[in-house]
C-alpha cells in the first residue's frame, strides 16, 4: 500500500474521529501521513507539519505483545475513537486487505464502549511475497469487535467508507 493512499484514508478518518470525540472535549482537527517504515507527520489545526516518527513497540491488543509499528498521537489531539481501520487492495476484485490500523491506548483497548481512550495508532501490513519487509509487515491480526473498512482505488484515494460496529 502507497503513502499517497494511507494518507487519504487517514484525512478522510480525521473528520470521523474528530467528530466522535467532540462531545468528550475540545478536540483539535489534524491531519496524519505516515508510510509502512516509521516515517510520519502531523498537522495540527492547520499549522504546518511536523515529525511524528513511529517506532517498533509492543503491541498490548495481541497476545505475547509481539513488536509492531506504532505512532504515539500527541495529546493535543487524543483521545480518538478506539477500533480498526480496515484497508483492502486497489482494483482488486477480491476484496483482499492488505493494511490494517489499529487505533488503542497503552492498555490494548480496542473496543471502548465507554468512550474514546485511545492515543495510539498501529499499523500493520501484509507480509511481502518479494522478501523486502518494512517495519509494519508483520501479518494482520485478529480483527476487533469495532472496525472501519476503506476500499481504496489506486494512487487517486478512496473509493468508498462503510462503518461497522458490532456490539460486544
Amino acid at each position: 500500500m502507497t503513502k499517497r493512499i494511507l494518507t487519504g484514508a487517514v484525512m478522510f478518518l480525521t473528520l470521523h474521529f474528530v467528530g466522535a470525540v467532540a462531545s468528550v472535549q475540545a478536540q483539535q482537527s489534524f491531519i496524519l501521513n505516515f508510510d509502512e517504515n516509521g516515517n510520519g507527520s502531523i498537522n495540527i489545526n492547520g499549522a504546518g507539519f511536523v515529525p511524528l516518527q513511529g517506532i517498533l513497540a509492543p503491541d498490548p491488543t495481541q497476545t505475547g505483545s509481539p513488536l509492531a509499528l506504532m505512532y504515539l498521537l500527541p495529546p493535543q489531539v487524543t483521545p480518538v475513537v478506539n477500533g480498526d481501520v480496515q484497508i483492502f487492495e486497489p482494483n482488486s476484485n477480491s476484496n483482499i486487505e492488505s493494511d490494517r490500523l489499529r487505533f488503542t491506548n497503552g492498555l490494548g483497548v480496542v473496543f471502548a464502549p465507554s468512550g474514546p481512550s485511545a492515543d495510539r495508532m498501529y499499523y500493520y501490513s501484509d507480509l511481502e511475497a518479494s522478501g523486502n519487509q518494512d517495519l509494519a509487515d508483520t501479518g494482520l491480526p485478529p480483527l476487533e469487535a469495532s472496525s472501519f473498512l476503506l476500499l481504496g482505488t489506486g494512487l487517486l484515494g478512496i473509493a468508498g467508507y462503510m462503518r461497522r460496529r458490532w456490539l460486544q
